[in-house]
């Protein structure tokens, strides 16, 4: 019973606080906490399945919240930057600040939270496509393969054929999977943004967040290489 209160909602910020289901003595000044393996050992295993799943929802928002720091101190650098700039300067960052924020990071399509880029334990993947945003509140269900927002059912859009990216309509599918279809739809968004834009302010910006892209396994170069041959395509069918 004290393992399953704390797992509870209520005493999810309590069980944060401890690391860990602490001792019931704990009011009386008592710091002992239990191990997995301890609370494995004595509790029947649906209380530590419950146990296990509250577990992953704080790291879960553990890694969101680092994710949003990291973000976070990343603008206030930019804007600390951006005062020195001059008005073409600002304009490149603003488009490499696009790229990186709504292109290349990875986020509910809902709330905007940050997700990591691995699909993996530490956010509980277990291979289903059909996932939930971790924010309070939010817990938006969207689709993996696209990063739909799918109500509160990814689960049919993926099986029931909504999905143009899944064909197949493979509910469960490996992290490999998931990363080939992030880089195909990474690939499509920035050509998209860049469509538009000059050919030497294309150049810059894909220089600005090259290293972004080389670490997300896009090549810059090829890519400004593909764009290049489509763009001299239109102008010959025209």
């Amino acid at each position: 019973m004290h393992v399953t209160t704390c797992a509870s909602s209520s005493e999810l910020r309590l069980l944060q606080q401890h690391g860990g289901a602490w001792c019931v003595a704990s009011g009386l000044g008592c710091t002992q906490t239990y191990n997995l393996q301890t609370i494995a050992k004595y509790v029947p295993s649906d209380v530590f399945k419950n146990y296990q799943a509250a577990a992953e929802r704080i790291t879960e928002t553990q890694m969101a919240s680092k994710l949003e720091q990291h973000y976070k101190q990343r603008v206030d650098e930019e804007v600390n930057r951006r005062c020195m700039l001059s008005e073409e300067e600002k304009q490149l960052s603003d488009g490499a600040k696009r790229i990186i924020e709504e292109i290349l990071q990875l986020s509910c399509p809902r709330c905007g939270q940050a997700f990591p880029e691995t699909l993996d334990g530490d956010i509980g993947f277990d291979g289903c496509f059909a996932l939930s945003c971790s924010r309070q509140g939010c817990r938006c269900e969207f689709c993996a393969y696209c990063l739909a927002d799918c109500g509160d059912n990814a689960h049919s859009h993926i099986t029931g054929g909504q999905c143009l990216v899944n064909t197949d309509r493979e509910l469960f599918n490996t992290a490999e999977v998931f990363a080939d279809c992030m880089r195909q739809r990474r690939r499509a968004l920035l050509k998209e943004f860049l469509s538009d834009k000059p050919a030497e302010f294309r150049i810059l910006l894909l220089i600005a967040v090259a290293r972004e892209l080389n670490d997300l396994g896009l090549d810059p170069q090829l890519m400004l290489i593909e764009m290049e041959a489509a763009h001299e395509s239109r102008l010959n069918k025209t």
